[in-house]
This record gives C-alpha cells, structure tokens and sequence, in this order.
C-alpha cells in the first residue's frame, strides 16, 4: 500500500510540475506572439503550486528529505538520537493532524461561501481539497516512522530510510 501512495505523489509532483511549464509557455507564447495572456493559466498555476506543496510535504517526510535539526541531531548519542527522533516524530504527526483539522475547517467555510476561482470558475472548496489530503498523509507517514522507531533497533529518519544510508 506504501509503494501505491508514493506512485500517486511522484505522479501527482511530476504532473503537476509539468503541467506549470507547459501552461506558462502556452501563456508566454500567446502574450509573446498573439497579444493576449490566457487568465486562468495564473490561477491554475496557484492550485497546482499548492498541490505540489502538499503532496511534496509527505513525500518528503517518506524519503525524508524534510527539514531536521541536524546540527542537535549529529552530536548525540545513539539513545539520544532515538528519544530525539521519537519526540520530533510524534510531535510532528499531531502537528500535521491538527494543521488538516484546520484546513477542512477552513474548506467548509469557503463551500459556504461558495466561493469560486474568478478564472476558472471552479469551486475553491474542490480546488483546496488537496490541503488536508497532504497534511494527512504527511501525519500518517510521521507516525509510521514514530512507529518504527519504536519497535525496531535502527533508527529511521523516514518511512523508508535509516540513520547511516
């Protein structure tokens, strides 16, 4: 089941990542050459900026390529490094849970609201979705690798990789 979520995020980084470029040159040659700028490539490249924030934040926390305290980290001892790394995990998981608490909270404000893109006329509700899929994820991943931690000899810095690789 790891294997399938970390298909869907590198898809959903590398479509989107594409999708900007393709966009913004689309605009730059309709404004270069014809005239005019396309409205709606600025607002979907908001929503795919997001996007990429969101699922990039779990995928980092699974190949952990996230931000640590590594200069705390380094010149502890192996115990340490572990009760260090138990600490930041589990504090860094109801971080992350309470952050998407917040966010469906604030997508229910903004569907009551109805308020849409101006461009794209897309519910921003829909569009902002994507907010607590990320956190959620990301909380989840966190309290794996709090998880494993625990239970095994090594230490892992991610879901999938241990301290010294």
């Amino acid at each position: 089941m790891t294997k399938t979520f970390e298909k869907f995020e590198k898809y959903v980084l590398g479509g989107s990542i594409l999708l900007i470029c393709v966009a913004s040159l689309i605009n730059v040659v309709c404004r270069s050459l014809m005239g005019f700028s396309l409205s709606f490539i600025e607002e979907l490249n908001q929503y795919l900026i997001i996007t990429i924030t969101f699922v990039g934040t779990a995928y980092g926390v699974r190949v952990a390529r996230h931000i640590r305290m590594s200069a705390l980290f380094d010149i502890l001892s192996l115990k340490n490094k572990r009760l260090f790394c138990l600490f930041i995990d589990l504090m860094c998981s109801l971080l992350f849970l309470y952050l998407a608490y917040l966010s469906v909270e604030y997508i229910i404000i903004v569907y009551k609201l109805g308020s849409t893109g101006a461009a794209i006329r897309v519910p921003k509700a829909i569009m902002y979705s994507i907010v607590p899929v990320g956190l959620l994820s990301s909380s989840f991943l966190y309290l794996q690798v709090f998880i494993k931690n625990l239970t095994s000899k090594d230490i892992y810095l991610g879901v999938e990789r241990k301290l010294g690789e």
